[in-house]
């Protein structure tokens, strides 16, 4: 008998994503460049920094991003923290993780099983989708004040820093066409 656990039966003993205050990551991430050389543990050293005389830049959906590099949508996409991370390492093209107008699922843990045959259960997204807006609004605001506060160890440059967060709805039609989401995407573009 296989003894392994059901990939498919919900696993309340997993850990829920629990967004930390902006106020709380905007200290955190300030205090640690300065006391530290480190961000969310993330050591200074390997900040991406590019090169001088290097211009990887892309446009993609007409916006110019840094470089082509960046992390797909995923559930780590989803926290702020992860989102300034991301940039700090070099993805200047930031997928994040997809939303849709149905955010109150329950999921069975783990949602993909590679073990021997690959399940993928979809349709699955982690926060509801005003915390998914309030995460990716703070991320932006992180990556902006880390920019403006000079933390990669140099100035500002456009070429070399400039993010593009690229928005992931789903999971059909009718989910995209529904208030719910027209008005998630509306205020993502003006996040005032």
């Amino acid at each position: 008998q296989d003894s392994r656990p059901d990939p498919f039966r919900y696993d309340p003993g997993v850990a829920e994503l629990v967004p930390a205050p902006f106020a709380h990551l905007l200290g955190r991430m300030l205090r640690e460049a300065k006391r530290e050389q480190k961000i969310f543990d993330l050591p200074a050293r390997r900040f991406w920094r590019g090169a001088d005389d290097l211009d990887l830049s892309v446009v993609v959906h007409g916006r110019r991003a840094a470089n082509p590099v960046g992390p797909a949508a995923g559930p780590h996409g989803q926290m702020a923290q992860n989102v300034l991370l991301s940039w700090l390492a070099g993805g200047r093209f930031l997928e994040l993780k997809t939303v849709q107008a149905n955010d109150r699922l329950t999921i069975p843990r783990p949602c993909i099983d590679m073990e021997t045959v690959g399940y993928n259960v979809e349709w699955s997204q982690e926060l509801r989708l005003e915390e998914s807006l309030r995460e990716y609004v703070k991320g932006s605001m992180l990556i902006d004040v880390a920019r403006a506060q000079g933390l990669l160890g140099r100035g500002d440059d456009p070429v070399r820093d400039e993010p593009v967060l690229d928005l992931s709805v789903g999971y059909d039609l009718a989910g995209v066409r529904s208030p719910a989401i027209r008005s998630w995407i509306a205020s993502m573009k003006d996040a005032k």
